[in-house]
């Protein structure tokens, strides 16, 4: 039997600051834990979908990826 798997998402719109932030916090609490991490930019138009890709990959977060739902739907979209 396996341990426990966790997907974690986190909701961005204009506030990559506080999302890497988030992120960070959920690796730590993560640790030991099978699971990823996805960043869900909400088409934020500001620039955050390409800052939190690059803070992704410079800082070599292999459980953490980002992604541009290419609209703003809302949160429940």
């Amino acid at each position: 039997m396996t341990g426990p798997t966790v997907l974690t998402v986190i909701l961005n719109w204009r506030t990559p600051d506080m999302t890497l932030r988030s992120a960070e916090a959920a690796l730590r609490a993560m640790e030991g834990i099978d699971g990823a991490i996805t960043i869900a930019d909400n088409h934020s138009g500001d620039g955050s979908f390409e800052r939190l890709s690059a803070e992704v990959a410079r800082r070599g977060w292999d459980r953490v990826r980002v992604l541009d739902s290419g609209h703003n739907g809302g949160f429940g979209a």
